[in-house]
């Protein structure tokens, strides 16, 4: 029987979006975690502790989540972590000790955590699951030039593609991005495609409300392809006579701090 251990320490896999100043995947962390614990596998998952309200230890179910305290415990942004990557190594060698944990997989999200979990591997003999949140290689692409800070990056991006025992990707277009972008042979590439939840995205549930919209919310670049959502949208407008639903409108908010722009 597996027993996983979870690491993701750019934020805790309580929190919302607006609760972490990450903003990144936290669905793709919390469903991973619902699936370990729908399927009742043993599971412990270290995080780093954000706020003394915080318990150090809670269980759900299966799931035994352990928070660190590296550095202060208050709510800070990720980058502090890879200046303290001995330090969290050691930290999590000693809990592993104290609570007599083995685990046969480590899962690892976010590239922070797997600068620790690459440590851990050798001393615990696992085998390693990755998870992709986003190709940097993706997002350089719509980019007008790279920055040292980017190419480090899509380094460190190859390396965990290469250490790691298996990867899960959401699409078939984001799993062949790897295997073309990094040379990653497709047997180690595993999709699992994120399911939709009816209850909140039913298509034909009140389809009369006028007061209803088209809402994105995003960064104005071009790799989010809002452009596409546009041109979508615009042939939509110009068709509506067929359509024999209410037509809504639609809102668009984000920006992008590079550019300084905001809608």
């Amino acid at each position: 029987m597996n027993k996983f251990l979870v690491l993701c320490l750019d934020m805790d896999i309580i929190d919302t979006p607006l609760d972490n100043l990450t903003w990144a995947g936290h669905l793709y962390v919390k469903e991973s975690i619902e699936v370990l614990k729908m399927n009742n596998i043993e599971t412990v998952v270290i995080t780093r502790r954000d706020s003394l309200e915080k318990p150090i230890h809670e269980v759900i179910w299966s799931i035994h989540i352990w928070r660190i305290e590296v550095w202060e415990v208050k709510k800070q942004n990720k980058e502090f972590l890879v200046e303290r990557i001995e330090e969290i190594v050691k930290i999590i060698s000693c809990l592993l000790l104290e609570i007599e944990f083995q685990p046969t997989v480590i899962h690892s999200h976010y590239r922070y955590s797997w600068a620790v979990w690459r440590i851990l591997k050798s001393e615990l003999n696992c085998k390693m699951i990755y998870s992709i949140i986003s190709l940097w290689k993706v997002k350089h692409d719509w980019q007008e030039y790279k920055t040292y800070h980017d190419f480090k990056r899509e380094i460190t991006e190859k390396l965990i593609f290469t250490d790691c025992d298996l990867i899960l990707a959401v699409s078939t277009q984001e799993a062949k991005n790897v295997e073309s972008f990094y040379n990653i042979k497709k047997e180690k590439i595993y999709v699992i495609g994120r399911g939709i939840d009816m209850n909140l995205f039913g298509p034909l549930k009140n389809i009369y409300d006028e007061n209803k919209v088209l809402l994105f919310i995003g960064r104005l670049i071009e790799s989010k392809w809002l452009w596409f959502l546009l041109q979508v949208y615009e042939y939509i407008y110009q068709n509506k006579h067929k359509i024999w639903w209410y037509f809504p409108s639609i809102w668009i908010a984000g920006g992008d701090d590079r550019r300084n722009q905001l809608f």
